[in-house]
């Protein structure tokens, strides 16, 4: 046993850690592989697209592409409407 920032630290808790460590790398690996495929596949035409699972995520990017963009606070993703003084588009979860 040595001691370790004042704490006993065994060769089963290093080794508990080192498998730890080794699986969080293959699941971040795992996970990767749609993205690494996409910029495989596209290559430098990749434009900043990327691979996801999750289906809000379009509309969020898309919300915060308007923003990024200089267009208003209050806009809509879905239509690709901005808030205009003739027709005024109401709050959003996204605006709020």
């Amino acid at each position: 046993m040595r001691i370790l920032q004042g704490s006993l630290v065994t060769s089963a808790e290093k080794t508990k850690w080192k498998w730890c460590a080794a699986a969080s790398a293959a699941i971040m690996l795992l996970a990767l592989i749609p993205q690494i495929h996409l910029w495989f596949v596209r290559g430098r035409d990749w434009n900043g697209a990327y691979a996801t699972l999750q289906g809000d995520e379009f509309l969020c990017s898309a919300y915060i592409n308007a923003l990024i963009d200089g267009r208003p606070r209050r806009n809509d993703p879905f239509a690709g409407q901005d808030n205009r003084p003739v027709s005024p588009l109401p709050e959003s979860s996204f605006s709020i």
